[in-house]
């Protein structure tokens, strides 16, 4: 019988490439005789998904990895951005599915090219380039880190470099801040509508197959927000449920698949007791409403809405938010897109 250590490091990365990253991470670490061939890069191609080179050379800068692994946690740890920054793409780090965001440009916003509603601007903190490095870790090998480089001043100089010289330029801005910013070169900013309708659309063969995945409306709120706390109405659909394409409202859709949904918190409201008398009451929201979540890159978002995606044969999903019932003023809401991302593990 042939001992441990002479089993084929091929036959050793074929067996871990049938498991998930995390335990490829494990087995480097707990079996020396497993670190190479779970290091190598024909496990870590399986576990990206098959069309992640198309996707890859999509991104508007280049993408710079030595080895597959250092590729795979490149894009869970930091999404790049594709198709002219019109969309960012990324993995989620436990099973590799593919995450979309769509840049608000590319959203369905009423009113969104009228100044008077809706204006464009750049966040200044948007504006810095960005690089991904791939930084050694205990457990999975590397870990992706962003750093950006600020081209306004100088900020830290060395003791062998107190002034910058001819040969530097500008120099590296190491800061935690900017890794909480927007990744997008603009965002939305409502001015005021009395009529709030922000949709988008996603191809579903871009997307995972057999993954349930959730559309998230991705924001933030000015410095003063206002009208926002009303519930908002929500629906996901495949574009070939042709009732999503009424146009005069989601009420024409029924109940079926639709969501309440706050942006804010529900707010104070008139509560009128007899004629000409009215009493100030807090809304309580609606039941089994959606609430506002705080993401890790500073953001906030809610969910509009999941769908199955089952082999990506259902063309486009549809995402659609509207708060068009009570007719009064919003103000203050800052769109950065719709991320669309695996909810669940992938039903094998």
């Amino acid at each position: 019988m042939a001992s441990f250590s002479e089993i084929p490091e091929g036959c050793i990365a074929e067996i871990l490439s049938l498991t998930t990253p995390a335990d490829a991470c494990r087995a480097a670490v707990i079996a020396w005789r497993f670190k190479s061939a779970a290091d190598s890069d024909g496990v870590w191609e399986r576990f990206l998904p098959s069309d992640h080179s198309e996707i890859v050379a999509r991104s508007v800068s280049p993408v710079v990895h030595a080895t597959k692994k250092q590729l795979y946690f490149g894009l869970c740890d930091s999404p790049i951005l594709i198709d002219g920054g019109k969309m960012s793409f990324a993995l989620t780090k436990h099973n590799g599915r593919k995450c979309f965001m769509l840049q608000a440009r590319e959203l369905s916003i009423a009113w969104k090219d009228t100044p008077y509603y809706w204006k464009w601007r750049s966040l200044p903190e948007s504006r810095s380039l960005s690089l991904s490095l791939s930084l050694p870790t205990p457990t999975c090998g590397t870990s992706c880190h962003d750093l950006y480089i600020s081209l306004k001043k100088i900020v830290h100089t060395s003791p062998d470099h107190p002034h910058p010289s001819s040969h530097r330029p500008f120099s590296v801005v190491i800061n935690d801040q900017y890794l909480r910013m927007c990744r997008f070169s603009e965002v939305a900013e409502l001015v005021s509508v009395f009529w709030l309708d922000i949709g988008g659309k996603i191809g579903t063969k871009l997307l995972s197959p057999k993954t349930t995945y959730g559309a998230y409306l991705v924001f933030k709120l000015g410095e003063q927000p206002y009208g926002l706390d009303y519930p908002a109405k929500a629906v996901v659909r495949f574009a070939r449920d042709r009732e999503y394409e009424a146009e005069v409202g989601l009420g024409e859709l029924g109940e079926d698949g639709i969501s309440t949904v706050y942006l804010t918190s529900p707010g104070i409201s008139r509560v009128r007791r007899r004629r000409g008398i009215y009493d100030m009451a807090m809304r309580e929201p609606e039941a089994n409403a959606r609430l506002v979540q705080n993401r890790k890159d500073g953001w906030k978002e809610i969910e509009l809405g999941e769908f199955f995606n089952d082999e990506g044969d259902d063309d486009y999903v549809k995402m659609r938010l509207m708060e068009i019932k009570d007719q009064h003023r919003k103000g203050g809401l800052i769109v950065e897109g719709i991320e669309v991302r695996p909810k669940v593990e992938v039903i094998s």
